[in-house]
């Protein structure tokens, strides 16, 4: 990009172009830190699961490799910014895990880890709950249901205060063309291990996600929290639809949060003893259901009091080799924005405008996507609008990609890359970890380390 720059000099008026400084990634290529041995790494997930005020990463596997990787799922404990080599939390069961998300499903106000499990064995979901002597090591809830999931979403579909999951699914036997979707619905306050829902179809499922698209049930929120200690890392209310402000006795404060993530950071916090935080957000009381098919089209299934119907309200996109949905506001404008991935078709984000959702996409990402396996969005260079991260299992363009937002409109090109370095990428994450103020980056792959790349403007 050219910009014109008008100089004066002396008595006459002569202009210069000049070109645009290059763009300053926030992270460089080579790892600030990185786990002691190999994984195959299904899912990366941040949440602060010791109480400590910082970030610690979980990691979920699903073994192979050579040699042969464990299939137990680890977290690495955060020590005030320097992550252990070696996890001290191991799950005692061995897993499929190709998805994982943190929640506080008995709402007791710790985290949960929900293992979303699958695999040609079909390994069933299961969840570690979390309490004040830690995370359980062994699961306390597993699905009696043994089919190969592959992603998850989490929200209070009913508003019983207690949260649901609905798995996305896909058969490894080629004889099956589909799977249905299944749903967790609690009812009389529990989270039932035989799914009580259903989807009316079968699909080769590669996503799911809940979020109000069509914003009928959104309401203005507030939680407060007493400020004590170090603290800078707090749970974010289910069915969150956006943060308004946060605020420190009355004053705004700068906050870092990673959509569909379950907490949100105030790195600026210090000497707040005895202070209270006021987190003010809108609150979504009619969480809709989105699945998205393999080689087919986003199905959207708007909630009805409080249940999600069988068969979808709509359907929307092109038929494309698709891989995971995600709900994002990319232009700023207040309404969720719908992003979907490609296995061999490009990137593509559908506009929303007044909770209506355009049919055709607004953005296409140039560049093949290359086997895309992973996306996180977050605003890595803080400048107010969120960017794009990418996962590619192999490819020769490079593994991890950085799609920069400018002024709410993605690049279609990265502008940063990670190259190919021998080994297959599979998740992506973002988390401010040394409380800094800046979205770090971690990266997992099919047979190797988990590393961590630290923002460094």
């Amino acid at each position: 990009m050219k910009r014109a720059v008008l100089l004066l000099a002396g008595l006459g008026l002569s202009s210069l172009l000049l070109a645009d400084p290059p763009y300053q990634a926030p992270f460089g290529t080579t790892p600030d830190w990185q786990s002691a041995i190999d994984y195959t790494a299904g899912v990366l997930a941040f949440a602060d699961v010791d109480n400590d005020g910082d970030l610690d990463l979980a990691v979920g596997t699903y073994g192979g490799g050579y040699p042969p990787k464990s299939m137990h799922n680890v977290i690495f404990f955060n020590h005030q910014g320097v992550f252990e080599m070696s996890p001290t939390w191991t799950s005692q069961d061995e897993t499929f895990t190709p998805d994982g998300i943190w929640a506080d499903f008995n709402a007791d106000g710790y985290q949960d880890l929900l293992a979303v499990n699958g695999g040609p064995e079909a390994f069933p979901s299961s969840i570690h709950y979390g309490s004040a002597e830690g995370l359980g090591k062994t699961a306390g809830w597993v699905s009696q249901t043994r089919v190969s999931s592959i992603f998850a979403a989490v929200g209070d579909v009913n508003n019983d205060g207690l949260l649901d999951f609905f798995t996305s699914n896909l058969s490894y036997n080629p004889q099956v063309t589909g799977v249905p979707g299944l749903g967790y619905v609690s009812e009389n306050g529990i989270l039932p291990t035989r799914y009580n829902w259903r989807s009316g179809y079968a699909i080769q499922g590669l996503g799911t996600t809940l979020a109000d698209l069509d914003q009928d049930g959104l309401q203005p929120a507030e939680v407060t929290f007493p400020l004590s200690g170090k603290r800078s890392v707090f749970p974010l209310p289910p069915n969150t639809h956006r943060i308004v402000r946060v605020l420190v006795d009355g004053t705004a404060m700068h906050f870092l949060h990673v959509p569909e993530n379950p907490w949100f950071a105030v790195p600026e916090l210090r000497d707040h003893e005895g202070s209270t935080l006021t987190l003010q957000y809108l609150k979504s009381t009619d969480l809709d259901l989105v699945a998205l098919e393999m080689n087919g089209k986003a199905l959207i299934h708007l909630n009805d009091n409080g249940k999600i119907p069988a068969y979808p309200s709509f359907t929307l996109g092109e038929k494309h080799s698709n891989k995971m949905v995600r709900f994002i506001d990319i232009d700023n404008d207040g309404d969720l924005d719908m992003f979907i991935g490609g296995k061999t078709s490009p990137m593509r984000v559908h506009y929303t405008t007044n909770g209506t959702l355009d049919p055709l996409p607004f953005w296409y990402s140039k560049d093949p996507s290359a086997g895309m396996e992973d996306a996180v969005f977050g605003d890595v260079d803080n400048d107010g609008d969120l960017d794009l991260l990418t996962a590619h299992f192999t490819s020769k363009l490079g593994n991890y990609r950085l799609y920069v937002n400018r002024g709410g409109r993605l690049e279609t090109e990265p502008e940063w890359i990670l190259p190919y370095a021998g080994q297959s990428s599979t998740c992506v994450a973002l988390a401010d970890v040394n409380l800094d103020g800046r979205l770090d980056l971690a990266v997992g792959y099919g047979n190797g380390p988990i590393r961590l790349f630290l923002n460094r403007p």
